[in-house]
């Protein structure tokens, strides 16, 4: 972790199956699933598991089945 940077989030998960996936949210918006199997043998060095903008910030991982429908919500109630 680098010095401007912190946790955002743990995630404890048995096995890495590809039924299964990680959702990031970033501040600005931007929504990504990706597969959990993905992030199963990651290297000493890290994975960059989403790329953010400069002004742009993750907010959230969870972790999901990819069945259910997923909704975002603002502080001021938006959708």
């Amino acid at each position: 972790v680098e010095n401007d940077e912190w946790v955002n989030a743990v995630i404890t998960v048995r096995e890495f199956v590809d039924d299964w996936y990680l959702f990031f949210t970033t501040k600005k918006g931007l929504s990504k699933r990706t597969t959990l199997e993905q992030f199963a043998n990651i290297r000493r060095g890290g994975l960059r598991a989403i790329n953010l903008r400069e002004d742009d910030e993750l907010i959230s991982v969870r972790l999901t089945d990819g069945e259910k429908q997923i909704m975002i919500g603002t502080k001021d109630g938006s959708l």
